[in-house]
């Protein structure tokens, strides 16, 4: 994967983690509230909330 997507793969690692983590938990709805890449430090800031249907 980091071959491929390079210094995402981390981030795609983590986002897959966590809808795998929900799903198992029950249904749910992403609510996207900030996604800001922070190039200072090569790295993404998110939040986001999941709250159950």
């Amino acid at each position: 994967m980091a071959q491929e997507g390079g210094s995402s793969a981390n981030e795609v690692r983590t986002w897959i983690a966590a809808h795998s983590s929900l799903a198992a938990a029950g249904d749910y709805r992403m609510n996207y509230s900030f996604y800001e890449a922070i190039r200072a430090r090569v790295a993404r800031l998110a939040v986001v909330m999941a709250p159950r249907r």
